[in-house]
């Protein structure tokens, strides 16, 4: 009876609660108010003023007013000034932000509801402005970092994300999220590395611009440093990616260096925020380096994360080339990428000499220069044979690649800087060599020079005093059959004797003078000269009476004197040599060729043995090279002549067949050393010519 009494009341109470639920649904209002009148309006902020005329019955959560500068001001596009729950019957509130002087706004009033937003009707209003924002605090995460949300907090901001202007750093722009009356946020964007210097400063600085009322902050940081997993020992090659593990890398610049270089750096560093990958350059100098990582301009220490395999050439290379040769030198882990370190003879980078026009991690193709006309970069000159070898990780290839150089011409020796400093261009122009068996001396000026041919070395061996003007051998050389030298030398200085003559012994380094030409005068020339029995034979060509009287002398060495021997043939010039106790000549042959002559011992006239050999350009000065059973003479216009003494058969060379660049030779400082012949070249370095090489 209880339980169903029970039953009976419970349905009884349920059916009058719903009654009057359904009741209370059908009688609830909405407020009932007027539109905004506009109260004082000044530079601080403008007054609103609203009559609530009802409440309505339902439940009111806030009320207040929204103004923008646009009609039908809403939540969405407005700005709100507000009061938690139901008001008097008149709302008075004042808006002190986000207004510009001279600019129309709108404003309407609003309750909010359980069921939602209620409005008036707008009004318009001019506005003088208004106070604008305040600042509070700055909350931010310690330490920060690229992508952390930073928030601003105080009071008069606005809510529309419109209104802001943010830059950091008065440069960088970002962007603002959440806007509302009490402050905004912004998330730290990776464009902030753009400021390297921003990671040295304990603050940055971030420019607030909202609605036309600006302030910047100076706001306190510590950014997160860099963390890196150094449990990773690899072993790489050159053209390997070297990786390095961590978190936190982002950067706009990111550089590697080395402790054992700290010069030395590593490009090609590729990144992400976990990431770094980099191929090593060949002259880190070891193979296990210390890192100096570079991140957010810091230098982070990483110690034995990796180790580099060196570079090796391939054994048993060995090449002979020309100038402008190309050649590939095979081998393993040459850096594909960075460059490479080729050294010759484990001394001058290679660069000076070859062009490195391909590399992979096996091969290398090198194209030579002309090792005519460069030089090593001291200056130094390079050796025929030499050897290449490549230097990674601080040491040099166990491995070398022999290079032997064929070109015929190839440069030998410079002349010494205390020379080429001494003496202009002219001295080296007039000077001669002369071979005494295995020495071989320079005269240039008054001095003679030894020239230490297998030294490269030259040495000081006396002077002779001809006058500051005069030049020894301008008047003719020879060599006597016991070694020694006589020299006639022009005087061009104002003293009563024309010329010189002396005597150098090389044994004794002894130089004496000798007597002069009889009745030589200042106009006279030497047109030709031998070296005979103990007595030297100078052909004269002396002018008298506007003529040219060719006459013979000889001077007897044994007894200093000189003998008149009686005119003889007209002669343009001749250069002579001795060849199996005979007498030769190349003759001029009156400006238009060159021709080979012989002595006869007993008639004492030149006899021809060749026709003219054609316009080769007869040189003055020069001097006959004798190599075994062949005599060779250099011309004027770069020919030599080579002469099969044997069967006086002759081959023309035309030396720049065998040159890359043209030059220019001094033809009487010409010597030999076996089967080369050397020139002096550009009146600075001599030039070796190998005849095997032709």
């Amino acid at each position: 009876m209880r339980n169903t009494l029970k039953i009976v009341l419970f349905s009884i109470y349920s059916i009058l609660n719903f009654g009057c639920q359904k009741e209370m649904d059908l009688v609830f209002t909405s407020p009932d108010f007027n539109a905004p009148i506009i109260g004082s309006i000044n530079p601080i902020g403008v007054e609103f003023i609203c009559e609530v005329n009802s409440f309505g019955t339902l439940p009111i959560e806030e009320h207040g007013f929204m103004y923008g500068s646009t009609t039908d001001p809403r939540p969405e596009n407005a700005e709100i000034i507000k009061l938690e729950g139901r008001p008097n019957k008149k709302i008075i509130l004042k808006a002190t932000h986000t207004l510009q002087p001279q600019k129309t706004y709108y404003v309407v009033a609003y309750f909010k509801t359980s069921e939602g937003y209620v409005f008036s009707p707008q009004v318009s209003f001019t506005s003088q402005g208004s106070s604008g924002f305040f600042h509070e605090k700055v909350e931010l995460p310690n330490p920060l970092y690229f992508g952390d949300t930073i928030e601003i907090i105080g009071s008069g901001f606005s809510r529309i994300k419109e209104n802001y202007k943010l830059k950091i750093n008065q440069i960088l722009e970002v962007d603002v999220i959440s806007p509302t009356e009490k402050g905004f946020k912004f998330i730290l964007p990776e464009e902030f590395s753009l400021f390297y210097d921003s990671f040295l400063s304990p603050t940055f600085k971030l420019d607030i611009g909202v609605y036309g009322k600006n302030t910047q902050l100076d706001i306190p940081y510590m950014f997160r440093k860099p963390e890196f997993k150094v449990d990773q020992k690899e072993i790489y090659n050159f053209n390997d990616e070297i990786t390095i593990k961590g978190k936190y890398f982002t950067s706009l610049i990111t550089s590697i260096r080395f402790t054992e270089a700290p010069e030395l750096y590593n490009p090609s560093v590729i990144l992400n925020d976990s990431t770094i990958v980099f191929q090593a350059v060949s002259n880190i100098p070891s193979p296990n380096p210390t890192l100096l990582v570079k991140i957010r301009e810091e230098e982070y220490l990483i110690e034995n994360i990796f180790t580099l395999n060196p570079s090796e050439f391939d054994p048993n290379q060995v090449y002979r080339i020309n100038s402008n040769s190309t050649l590939s030198i095979t081998g393993q882990n040459f850096n594909a990428i960075h460059d490479n370190y080729l050294y010759i003879d484990e001394k001058h980078p290679i660069s000076s000499h070859f062009y490195l026009n391909y590399a992979t991690e096996n091969r290398f193709d090198l194209t030579s220069f002309s090792f005519q006309d460069i030089f090593l970069e001291d200056g130094e000159i390079l050796d025929r044979n030499f050897e290449i070898s490549i230097k990674s990780l601080g040491d040099f290839s166990k491995n070398k690649v022999k290079i032997e150089v064929i070109d015929p011409f190839f440069p030998y020796q410079n002349l010494p800087k205390s020379l080429l400093d001494r003496y202009s261009f002219e001295y080296f122009e007039q000077s001669f060599t002369a071979n005494v068996e295995n020495q071989i001396y320079l005269f240039l000026k008054n001095e003679i020079i030894k020239i230490n041919h297998f030294e490269k070395s030259f040495s000081f061996v006396g002077s002779v005093p001809i006058g500051s003007q005069n030049i020894l051998g301008g008047l003719f050389y020879l060599n006597t059959d016991d070694g020694k030298i006589i020299i006639g030398s022009q005087n061009k200085e104002n003293t009563s004797n024309s010329h010189f003559i002396h005597l150098f012994d090389p044994q004794t380094n002894n130089v004496q003078r000798l007597t002069d030409i009889p009745d030589f005068s200042r106009s006279d020339f030497v047109k030709g000269s031998f070296y005979e029995n103990g007595s030297i034979m100078l052909e004269i060509g002396k002018n008298k009476d506007g003529q040219v009287i060719n006459e013979k002398w000889k001077l007897n060495l044994n007894q200093n004197t000189w003998s008149f021997e009686g005119p003889t043939e007209f002669k343009n010039g001749y250069i002579s040599f001795k060849y199996n106790k005979e007498i030769y000549s190349f003759d001029d042959q009156n400006g238009s060729g060159i021709a080979l002559n012989r002595l006869n011992p007993n008639t004492r006239n030149w006899e021809p043995i060749t026709e003219n050999l054609g316009n080769l350009g007869f040189p003055y000065g020069s001097k006959v090279i004798l190599i075994q059973n062949k005599a060779y003479f250099l011309t004027r216009f770069n020919y030599m002549i080579e002469l099969d003494m044997t069967n006086k058969a002759t081959n023309i060379i035309n030396i720049q067949n065998y040159l890359m660049f043209n030059h220019s030779f001094t033809f009487q400082t010409v010597y030999n050393v076996g089967n080369k012949i050397f020139f002096m070249k550009n009146n600075n370095m001599f030039l070796e010519f190998d005849l095997d090489l032709m």
